[in-house]
């Protein structure tokens, strides 16, 4: 379990022989990278919309505060 900061994949359970826990570790870094690379995707392009269509606003902003000035 991962905790204090450290991010990583578990590790593998006590007993088991060094072929099944060099397959578990392989087995474990490879979900854990799968689905920290999805969720870094997710939060990259969320924030790249937010980001486009702030943009996307500002002009619409400034056309108001023209008139205000009057």
């Amino acid at each position: 379990m991962a905790g204090g900061g450290r991010f990583g994949p578990p590790t593998a359970p006590p007993g088991l022989t060094a072929a099944d826990t060099a397959l578990s570790d392989h087995l474990g870094y490879e979900a854990f990278a799968a689905g920290y690379v999805t969720a870094m995707r997710v939060s990259l392009l969320v924030s790249a919309a937010v980001l486009a269509v702030a943009a996307l606003c500002c002009p619409l902003l400034k056309g108001r505060a023209r008139y205000r000035h009057l």
